[in-house]
């Protein structure tokens, strides 16, 4: 039995939650790799912060602000604390037509004491689901309810993917039209550098802030060949952004000139 989708993660924005729209792929393939090898109660699932940290590229502050965040919206609810003996934690990823049921940050199971948390033990039992995608698990025909989550998942995909791409391509036609450039939006390392701001949080406007405060001062100076993606979208990103814009100031003044001339 697969788990269904909640359905909260459907309102999470394509831009702007992407990193928690990952982190619930994440979870639903430990959630339905539980379900099929049966180490735990259905829709239960094992965590560990390194082991998400390790796989999913994310600093540990932010998993667990993600963790945080999704028992907040009520998507997961911690069953198990992990401790020195038990490595990980247990939770339990709540369905739709749970969501608006009290949630219990106290719940225990009774098979507790039972259950095997060791790290390794965990990692190889699931090593072979590590790389089966969200798709899969939810293109099954239990029912039609799963049926419809499959399809609202793949909507969802695409119009991120969709958005994705439509940056890449605002972004690089910007920076060509303000420094008379010519970079292509389909090269990887300007995709990648765009990619790694956008996951930190930034927009949109955010890159042609940028674009413009860089541009104003570096144009027409022994800088302006560093008006190029490589600079402007590295991880100097965020100092560029707080910088103010640079204008040459002409002050002019009202005094009067009192000129003695010497005959």
């Amino acid at each position: 039995m697969y788990s269904k989708l909640n359905i909260r993660v459907l309102r999470f924005n394509p831009i702007k939650d992407i990193d928690k729209i990952i982190f619930n792929h994440y979870i639903m393939r430990r959630v339905n790799a539980n379900n099929i090898y049966k180490k735990l109660e259905s829709g239960h699932f094992t965590f560990t912060i390194s082991g998400a940290v390790s796989e999913l590229g994310f600093s540990k502050g932010k998993v667990q602000r993600l963790i945080k965040n999704f028992e907040e919206l009520g998507i997961i609810n911690r069953v198990v604390k992990g401790n020195k003996t038990n490595k990980c934690s247990v939770y339990e990823y709540i369905t739709d037509f749970k969501c608006d049921t009290k949630i219990n940050t106290k719940k225990t199971t009774k098979d507790d004491t039972n259950i095997n948390l060791d790290e390794e033990l965990y990692i190889s039992d699931f090593k072979d689901f590590k790389d089966v995608s969200f798709k899969d698990y939810l293109d099954s025909d239990t029912n039609n309810d799963i049926k419809c989550a499959t399809k609202e998942g793949n909507l969802e995909k695409d119009n991120i993917n969709k958005k994705i791409n439509n940056i890449y391509v605002d972004v690089v036609n910007y920076l060509n039209e303000k420094c008379k450039k010519n970079f292509k939006p389909t090269t990887n390392k300007t995709k990648n550098l765009i990619n790694a701001r956008i996951n930190e949080g930034f927009e949109l406007e955010d890159f042609k802030k940028v674009i413009d405060i860089k541009s104003k001062e570096w144009v027409y100076s022994d800088m302006q060949k560093y008006l190029r993606p490589e600079t402007l979208f590295s991880n100097k990103f965020e100092g560029y952004l707080n910088e103010e814009i640079f204008e040459d100031i002409k002050e002019e003044s009202n005094e009067v000139w009192d000129i003695e001339f010497d005959y």
